[in-house]
């Protein structure tokens, strides 16, 4: 009995000078609760494959968050059902959100200041009919498949010379364009590799190298003094993992390379 209580007290004494030393986290010792992230399905940044999480995005918050020693959760939802759930504290963050068109979302949540990814929309059309976008006029007469919901240019949206048609997701919008339905998609740059990666489609796809829209995607956690906190460590964090060698090996697991995602210099 003597032998065990003093070989307790060795492991208590040890565990406390660790800790002393910033060798042992406090987190090691007890972890806080799992944080319930939400995010919509969209492949390649968001969804579910074999009941489980998928996605660049998700791979990137699980992955950081797990090097900051705070355990995750996820839901996949609607983005609307994510807002409100969100508002109403049933909720952590949301995955792959925009601070608002007016920065509207400042009063409910705490944002990354270093974006999971960019993103920008791009026209893509068939191979043996190339589309070379040179301004809205290139588009007289063409049909165009359109992610139903999101707001292009204001000329764009009221352009009465060309047809625009919705589709509930990007991949969606790139199965018209295979089937003949319309003659164009204007779709988000990583879905559509993500898309020609998944379904094998390199020589029959062309994607038009210049942008028609662009903006950053991030993470997003309900406003609080802690969360402030974990973000300010989060996006120390994600920027170190960028730089490893792990980041390009994750984006190559979904077709996707750097310049798929970050911004143009």
């Amino acid at each position: 009995m003597g032998a065990h209580r003093s070989h307790m007290r060795r492991t208590l004494l040890t565990a406390g000078l660790a800790l002393a030393s910033g060798r042992l986290s406090p987190s090691a010792l007890a972890a806080p609760p799992a944080l319930l992230l939400a995010g919509e399905p969209l492949p390649p940044f968001t969804f579910e494959q074999g009941g489980r999480p998928a996605g660049l995005h998700w791979e990137l918050c699980e992955h950081v968050m797990r090097e900051l020693g705070q355990p995750v959760r996820w839901a996949l939802m609607p983005w609307r059902r994510a807002l409100m759930d969100l508002s109403m504290g049933q909720l952590g963050g949301i995955i792959g959100t925009t601070r608002g068109h007016m920065n509207e979302r400042e009063a409910q949540m705490v944002f990354s200041e270093e974006p999971l990814s960019h993103v920008s929309n791009h026209f893509v059309s068939l191979s043996e009919r190339p589309v070379r976008f040179d301004g809205l006029f290139t588009l007289r007469g063409l049909r165009v498949a359109v992610l139903g919901g999101y707001q292009h240019s204001p000329d764009f949206m009221a352009a009465p010379y060309f047809y625009r048609q919705s589709a509930f997701n990007h991949a969606q919008c790139l199965r018209m364009l295979l089937i003949g339905r319309v003659d164009v998609a204007l779709v988000d740059l990583a879905a559509t590799r993500y898309f020609i990666h998944a379904e094998g489609l390199r020589e029959r796809l062309l994607i038009d190298p210049e942008p028609y829209g662009s903006g950053r995607l991030l993470l997003g956690l309900s406003r609080s003094d802690a969360h402030a906190e974990l973000m300010r460590r989060f996006d120390d964090a994600l920027r170190r993992f960028k730089r490893e060698r792990a980041y390009v090996l994750m984006l190559e697991r979904y077709g996707l390379k750097r310049a798929d995602v970050e911004a143009r210099s």
